[in-house]
């Protein structure tokens, strides 16, 4: 049995000798060439047009394939030929542009940790890139309705829905047949045909694996209670901050005998008393939090004016500020006050 003949035709081009497709997954458009006798009368070509490839009775469509070069080469038996090479139409998948933020969450919230304003489906955030793209009817039902990946898009509609499917094992499928775009999982699916091999090649291409890794990390806030101590420069060691109980000129007794203004020290001392006690704390070393140690100051600076936390504003969940830092607790050790004395937690 003598298969048909194929040939291939777009406006314009005369003179047909031979022809190629190549058809591949993803948002990469596909490539097909026509190339034609050098002598061979063409009318005009338009840039963009229908691409037809026969094979018998059959016929495939490729609309709104696009003229992307053309090149003089020379066939195997030394004749002079034109190649006229084709993108498909997922040429001007590489146009548009999207952006947005999807699925952000909230950790404030109690029930469901996404905002209501953000939330979408796998389905419904392929569908928004797709239109994006131009693209009418498209098959999305290979994602997953029920997941709400968390994404941040800026960019080109294509790039965006490629990050999505790899999200969910799955790919961006051109189906000329059909003349429409699906999204299949990777895997499933028809096996191969059965018939004779072309060609059959083996090999192996191991991975090359790097010297080192380097990790770069964004800084993370944290919120816990930090405890503190109160501190003062001391005008006897050049102004050096250090603890309060630790100066030469703290009053004989202690300083719970004295409550602001009055806070019992010389005359000398009195302007750095007023300036820092009751004023000035610091955390206290070493600092037990998240599960550490933490020996140096440093390693946890800067301290913010603020908590992690927010607080809501009324039921707009879009109207919230931030809640400020506090200092509360035993502030004066050992006072015999019974309103601000050990144990009391009053904020300060």
């Amino acid at each position: 049995m003598t298969a048909p003949a194929a040939f291939f035709t777009y406006p314009g081009i005369h003179g047909f000798r031979s022809g190629s497709y190549t058809l591949k997954p993803d948002v990469d458009a596909g490539i097909a060439w026509i190339y034609t006798p050098m002598s061979a009368k063409h009318g005009s070509i338009p840039n963009r047009g229908t691409l037809t490839i026969h094979y018998g009775s059959t016929q495939l469509r490729l609309n709104d394939c696009t003229l992307d070069d053309v090149q003089l080469t020379t066939a195997s038996n030394g004749e002079q030929m034109l190649a006229f090479k084709f993108l498909d139409r997922r040429h001007r998948w590489t146009e548009g542009f999207i952006e947005g933020e999807y699925n952000v969450r909230d950790g404030d919230a109690e029930t469901d940790p996404i905002k209501p304003s953000t939330k979408q489906d796998a389905r419904k955030l392929a569908s928004l890139c797709f239109e994006a793209m131009l693209e009418s009817k498209p098959v999305v039902t290979a994602l997953p309705d029920d997941r709400y990946p968390e994404v941040s898009w800026s960019g080109t509609p294509a790039a965006m829905l490629t990050e999505l499917c790899e999200q969910a094992s799955c790919r961006v499928v051109f189906d000329p047949f059909s003349n429409r775009t699906k999204i299949h999982r990777i895997g499933v699916g028809v096996p191969l045909p059965a018939g004779p091999v072309m060609s059959d090649d083996y090999g192996l291409d191991s991975p090359e694996l790097p010297d080192v890794f380097e990790f770069a990390c964004a800084p993370t806030w944290h919120e816990t209670d930090l405890e503190m101590e109160a501190v003062t420069e001391d005008p006897d060691q050049d102004d050096k901050i250090v603890p309060i109980d630790e100066v030469k000129w703290k009053p004989a007794g202690g300083w719970k005998h004295y409550l602001p203004p009055e806070l019992g020290v010389a005359k000398k001392y009195a302007e750095t008393a007023k300036k820092c006690l009751y004023r000035w704390y610091r955390p206290k070393l070493p600092i037990k939090a998240w599960g550490h140690k933490v020996e140096d100051l440093w390693r946890i600076l800067p301290l913010l004016d603020h908590r992690v936390g927010v607080a809501f504003l009324d039921d707009d969940d879009e109207n919230r500020a931030k809640l400020g830092a506090a200092l509360f607790g035993k502030y004066i050790d050992g006072h015999e006050s019974g309103t601000v004395g050990k144990g009391d937690t009053d904020t300060v």
